[in-house]
């Protein structure tokens, strides 16, 4: 019980400390809108976002946003029974489609008119996409027989889309970093990968990391290999290899490296065993002994990279031992096929599985304080991702409900009344779990013309009533057992302050 009471108590502080504004931006699960939002498809180009909603196998749109109602809609409203992939040079939008019998890469200058067909694939499917720099696309196509990869580039034009070489891949498990101005390719896998390759777009500039290593110092066959700005880390068959360009040292790191990134002088390292640290001043390496969860893609966000530990729970680190640590206060949940993580100024957002719907978490990084951010996805709803992404000072995220289906929501991250509405480290919920009624006591001057409601996870009001005092007491006796979400507001401010059990 002391454990729990303590938990909505840091729930309660930390939603005061980020002062939220929700608000529906736009419901796209109705009508001919229908569709899901298509996890981790989204790219910001010339002021607005560019994400895509689609019906498996039937129809895929391409949307638009500033993060304001009045424009979010359809750009490339036509049919296309396929869209997986969308991306954006300086000049134009790309994304794979499928439209009539057409099947292959597009460009677009956002609308429907201004969208081409590059290049053609009738036997053969996009399996991955990426932007190598602010002109050049990175994309590979497999044939429908699944033995053979073919390495494209494309600036946006026709003429310009080329084919760089066949590569043995298996491009569903595809990881990329960047190394100087080029993009290394590995695969993600626990098994007998690919032998990686490097691209910087050209014909010639497109090989064997082996062969590209080889040219300067003599190294044995890579197996995976992940890039920062000025490092090369490599697993090869005799061991790891860290590459800065002119020579070769040695790495510790055992396993299949998967991801890195770059903390001043201080490299972070992923394999699927273990994270590692090289540090480019000194020449050495820090083991944190922590096993990332193998789903998660880890994040950096100014000097710190936050990933998923084997145990589920959300650490960051700053690339040394001490400064290793659990930051959330709930775990992935069970069957959560997509562990997301997401940071966005001094927020990171996680996402969790809960018998009772799937919850977006934020993590107030400068005061370390965990809470819940919405319920964004009922149990019975079809899979979806939050889906986060920003749009200058607004940030998006999707969210189903039982009621109104399929919604993109936008969260005002700007100071409002709500900051003052209430000193939330004097908020008292208890108890908890609750049979027959839950307290809600405010130990401060409160606003009387302020609101308190209590949602259940399908956001239905479940019951509100007004502070005229500082306690408030709710009869729950008769809800269905399960958790419930607090929301305060004053006017139009809004604010989401924890949740409780009904036992």
């Amino acid at each position: 019980m002391k454990t729990i009471f303590t938990l909505l108590l840091l729930l309660t502080t930390s939603f005061a400390c980020i002062a939220q504004s929700h608000s529906l931006l736009k419901n796209i699960g109705e009508g001919d809108e229908d569709g899901i939002i298509i996890s981790n498809q989204a790219t910001n180009w010339n002021g607005l976002t560019y994400f895509i909603t689609g019906v498996p196998f039937s129809k895929y749109r391409i949307w638009s946003t500033d993060g304001t109602e009045s424009n979010t809609f359809e750009v490339l409203t036509e049919n296309y029974p396929d869209v997986e992939f969308l991306t954006s040079i300086d000049d134009y939008l790309i994304f794979n489609g499928w439209k009539d019998t057409h099947r292959g890469i597009y460009s677009s200058d956002g609308t429907q008119a201004g969208t081409n067909l590059l290049k053609e694939f009738p036997q053969q499917r996009v399996e991955f996409m990426q932007k190598l720099d602010d002109n050049t696309v990175i994309v590979i196509t497999e044939n429908f027989n699944l033995d053979t990869a073919f390495w494209w580039a494309t600036d946006g034009t026709i003429d310009g889309t080329i084919l760089l070489g066949h590569y043995e891949v298996d491009p569903l498990l595809i990881t990329y970093s960047y190394y100087q101005d080029k993009m290394i390719l590995t695969e993600k896998s626990t098994g007998s990968g690919f032998p990686p390759v490097i691209t910087d777009g050209t014909v010639d500039g497109t090989m064997l990391v082996t062969d590209y290593i080889n040219a300067v110092s003599a190294v044995d066959e890579v197996e995976s290999a992940v890039g920062t700005a000025n490092f090369m880390f490599v697993n090869t068959i005799s061991g790891g290899k860290v590459f800065d360009g002119s020579g070769l040292s040695d790495f510790t790191l055992a396993g299949s490296y998967i991801h890195a990134f770059r903390l001043s002088n201080l490299n972070v390292v992923f394999s699927n065993f273990d994270v590692m640290v090289y540090d480019s001043l000194l020449g050495s390496t820090v083991q944190l002994s922590k096993e990332f969860n193998y789903f998660s893609e880890p994040v950096s966000n100014g000097s710190k990279v936050f990933f998923h530990e084997d145990d589920d729970f959300v650490y960051e680190t700053d690339g040394t031992v001490a400064g290793t640590k659990k930051i959330s206060s709930t775990t992935l949940g069970n069957l959560n096929f997509d562990p997301y993580l997401f940071a966005s100024g001094n927020n990171l957002f996680y996402n969790t599985r809960q018998p009772t719907g799937h919850e977006l978490w934020v993590v107030d990084l400068d005061s370390g304080l965990d809470s819940l951010f919405s319920v964004y996805k009922p149990a019975t709803a079809f899979s979806i991702n939050p889906f986060m992404i920003n749009v200058g000072d607004h940030l998006l995220y999707a969210k189903s409900t039982n009621a109104d289906g399929r919604e993109f929501w936008v969260y005002d991250d700007t100071p409002t009344s709500v900051r003052n509405l209430v000193d939330a480290h004097k908020i008292i919920i208890s108890p908890n779990p609750a049979d027959h009624e839950v307290i809600i006591s405010f130990d401060t001057d409160t606003p009387l013309n302020t609101n308190v409601s209590i949602y259940n996870t399908s956001g239905m009001l479940m019951g509100r009533s007004k502070l005229t005092s500082n306690q408030i007491r709710f009869n729950i006796s008769n809800f269905v057992p399960g958790q419930y979400f607090l929301q305060i507001n004053s006017n139009t401010d809004v604010q989401y302050l924890g949740a409780f059990i009904k036992q």
